[in-house]
């Protein structure tokens, strides 16, 4: 175990004893992460804004049961998606959608890695089409391309096997590109 782990977990022990006010450490070391992860997806600072502060509410509400056998970088990183999963689901999200505009720089790097043969214009259809995609998928292929996790880390964060990281990256993928062949015929 590392010595920042070590730490981190120090620091959770003594939130967890009730020294509250000591959950601002991690708040603000995890803020500007869970914010961009929330970005990524979403594409509205404000929203992610949102995101985020839910995410920390609901670690906060839980950190009594943070059990020590991840990261909390892990640990937050399944409840930020949980929260960016119930945002997709609902229903201001499928009202939103309809009249959102996105910046088109957001996925740059996706594309870049998976989809370079899409246009500049396809950007915010990506975009629209990753927070369309279930969220097994949306969370693998956000994890591993838009913010360069490992198979293994993206593993311990969705629970599941690598392999599993592997095909539904894979599947999430394929699906953005049948989308875009779809569209271009």
């Amino acid at each position: 175990m590392s010595a920042d782990v070590d730490g981190e977990y120090a620091l959770i022990r003594r939130i967890q004893a009730g020294e509250h006010e000591c959950f601002r450490v991690l708040v603000d070391t995890y803020k500007d992460r869970i914010v961009s992860l929330a970005y990524r997806q979403t594409g509205d600072r404000s929203m992610a804004e949102d995101l985020a502060q839910e995410a920390f509410v609901r670690a906060f509400r839980s950190v009594n049961r943070f059990r020590f056998d991840s990261s909390f970088r892990t640990w937050l990183t399944r409840i930020a998606l949980n929260v960016m999963s119930s945002y997709f689901n609902s229903r201001a999200f499928k009202e939103r959608s309809l009249t959102q505009t996105y910046d088109a720089d957001v996925y740059e790097g996706f594309l870049r890695r998976e989809a370079s043969q899409f246009e500049k214009e396809d950007l915010s259809l990506v975009r629209s089409l990753l927070t369309q995609l279930d969220s097994k998928f949306r969370d693998a292929v956000v994890l591993v391309l838009v913010e360069g996790w490992t198979y293994e880390e993206a593993a311990r964060v969705l629970g599941v096997p690598v392999g599993t990281v592997s095909s539904r990256v894979t599947k999430g993928i394929t699906l953005i590109r049948k989308h875009f062949e779809r569209r271009s015929a």
